[in-house]
């Protein structure tokens, strides 16, 4: 007798589903950590992940890190201290991260069931699984894995708050609230998204003839309640009402400058140190003075150039829906190029075939309350960072809901292929369209100069000691060199290798003394020879950064530096010329170092000019101009 099959429950189709996207996901995470743990920035956080590494570490040997109101936003280097309290490292905090990043990619499949079908939701959870951009953000000190996830926890809780209502819909939204709020202290810009789930409950709730009271107000007060205590800290350290970080004004006129391009940070070098510079000499004494300050400086720029902010405004849409991903901290193209990790190459598949599918599905999806949230979630996150800047890191969080939309998307143009339907060919057109604006690059993302600041991260790491690492400045100047080819305007590639130039002038011209001293005068020459090469090159680099940025006081001190050595240079080979017995040489020595000294105190004067209170700068001043007297009157005694 035959027995008839029983067809599996909707809760085994899930957990089925469930587990085909957790092992996709993990075979995502373990391919990338394969690729991305043989870089030198796997083990060695650069910039954002640096500081918050710093951050964290110090908080977990019980020190203060920052007087005043938080800079940036606490959560991730609080969260991350403790991690580290509990003994994990690096690398045990980016398991946790995979982990966390798969679990998002669970939470998509389980949204998308009350959206598609169990076959399209499926779809869904395995196209997240399989972004190549989630990995290597969670690989990353950073805080968009965390965030990501809380946002999709609260979306989550509040579409299960909506199919129960009552009871269950306050329930959802407070715990939809607290999470947001959890969110927002990591990613500030995640406030937007607050307001825009209120405005969807209340217009929501209200169409419905039913009260929005409760829901909203459990949805503001626990988000609230979150958020209290570090608005509380930042009141208490500054006297100021700062509600998360200070860090607006900085991330304003970076988007809204003359050098802005709509994609790029300010890296932390020259410019930044500017930035904080002319804050300070605006009279600002705290990290929320310097906010105010800068904010109204990129207010007044906006102002004066309505049409470039306009252009910056376009650039920055284009770089929201662009297929390249504009860089952050670490670039991806860079990474593929340079060190093999292929999944992120421009045509392994990932956000430029997503972004077209998903633009189609906003506009072939039929709308209702449930999409609605969906699309006020990715639509204040999109609008969040327009004002700003906008890269890959910004734009990750909406990746995984745009893939439910992409599955909408998806849809409707098979039923146009099959069909031939009328109504969906509107998503055909907007596909169509998508693919042109996302596959074209309007911005110049594929140019060579994008690489120029990972060359320089890279030349960061060849100077530090880490694990079996030693520091090779000769690596480290080989990749500077690259940074300054990359982008000539790059004015810390500059800046930074006259640096490095300049220190191994300086250990030459130590050991040029110590031969003077041993009698070794057959290698003297040599050596000041390699000395007088290493400061002329050293010129060179911290010449170009002063062309390029007049206001670099750090690249005027330098240049102040490479002309007081070369001033001590000749003074000792004068004093060994006498000591030969050779006068008149060691009278000429002495004339070129007194003009290398008064050279030296040009530098060190407009550096000053820059920037008056200078650390060390006034000593250095002093002391050349002490120099070069003694030297004249050396010189006008013989």
């Amino acid at each position: 007798m035959n027995r008839q099959r029983t067809a599996p429950s909707p809760a085994e189709n899930l957990r089925r589903d469930l587990l085909l996207v957790a092992a996709a996901a993990l075979v995502m995470r373990l391919l990338a950590w394969a690729l991305l743990s043989r870089t030198p920035f796997f083990d060695t956080p650069v910039v954002d992940a640096s500081q918050f590494d710093i951050w964290a570490r110090t908080l977990t040997e019980g020190r203060e890190f920052q007087s005043g109101a938080f800079f940036k936003p606490p959560l991730y280097p609080y969260f991350l201290s403790f991690l580290y309290k509990l003994g994990l490292g690096i690398r045990g905090v980016y398991v946790l991260q995979g982990l966390a990043g798969m679990a998002s990619c669970l939470l998509v499949t389980v949204i998308a069931r009350r959206f598609l079908t169990p076959t399209m939701a499926l779809a869904a959870g395995l196209v997240t699984a399989l972004l190549p951009m989630l990995p290597f953000f969670e690989f990353q000190l950073l805080a968009e894995t965390w965030t990501t996830l809380l946002t999709l926890m609260a979306v989550a809780w509040l579409l299960t708050g909506l199919e129960r209502g009552g009871t269950g819909l306050v329930r959802g939204a407070a715990q939809a609230g607290a999470v947001l709020g959890l969110a927002a202290l990591g990613r500030p810009n995640l406030l937007l998204v607050i307001a825009a789930v209120a405005v969807w409950l209340v217009v929501v709730l209200h169409r419905e003839g039913r009260s929005f009271l409760r829901p909203l107000s459990a949805f503001l007060v626990l988000a609230a309640l979150v958020i209290a205590p570090t608005t509380a800290h930042n009141w208490r350290a500054s006297g100021s009402p700062v509600l998360i970080s200070t860090n607006l004004g900085a991330n304003l006129v970076t988007g809204n400058r003359d050098r802005a391009d709509g994609v790029s940070a300010i890296p932390v070098g020259v410019e930044w140190n500017d930035l904080q510079l002319r804050a300070a000499q605006a009279g600002a004494t705290s990290a929320t003075d310097a906010s105010r300050f800068l904010a109204a400086e990129a207010r007044d720029w906006m102002m004066a150039h309505p049409g470039r902010t306009l252009d910056l405004t376009g650039r920055r849409l284009l770089a929201l829906f662009s297929g390249w991903e504009p860089r952050n901290n670490i670039g991806a193209a860079w990474m593929a190029q340079e060190h093999g990790v292929f999944i992120l190459s421009r045509f392994w598949p990932g956000t430029w075939i997503l972004l077209p599918f998903a633009l189609a599905g906003l506009v072939a999806v039929a709308w209702n309350r449930r999409w609605a949230l969906l699309l006020a979630v990715v639509g204040a996150q999109a609008l969040s960072v327009l004002p700003f800047f906008v890269n890959a890191r910004f734009r990750l969080p909406l990746l995984p809901l745009l893939a439910i939309f992409a599955m909408v998307g998806a849809g409707a143009l098979a039923t146009v292929l099959r069909r031939g339907a009328v109504p969906r060919r509107l998503p055909m057109a907007v596909f169509l369209t998508a693919i042109l604006l996302v596959n074209v690059d309007w911005l110049g993302l594929s140019e060579p100069h994008w690489h120029a600041e990972d060359a320089f991260n890279e030349a960061l790491i060849a100077l530090r000691a880490y694990g079996d690492h030693q520091p090779d400045p000769m690596a480290a100047g080989q990749l500077l060199q690259r940074a300054a080819a990359y982008d000539p305007t790059f004015v810390d590639a500059h800046e930074r290798h006259g640096s490095l130039l300049t220190g191994l002038a300086l250990e030459r011209l130590d050991l040029t003394r110590n031969l003077m001293r041993q009698g070794r005068h057959a290698e003297v020459q040599r050596q000041a020879n390699l000395v007088l090469e290493g400061l002329a090159e050293a010129e060179s680099q911290h010449g170009r950064a002063v062309a390029i940025f007049p206001r670099s006081y750090s690249s005027l001190a330098n240049l102040g530096t490479v002309f007081l050595l070369r001033c001590e240079l000749f003074a000792s080979l004068a004093m060994a010329a006498e000591g030969a017995g050779d006068g008149d040489a060691g009278t000429r020595l002495r004339q070129t170092a007194a003009e290398h000294a008064t050279t030296a105190e040009g530098w060190f004067e407009r550096a000053l000019v820059v920037y008056p209170q200078l650390p060390g700068g006034q000593r250095d001043l002093d002391r050349t101009r002490t120099m070069r007297q003694s030297l004249e009157t050396e010189i006008n005694a013989r």
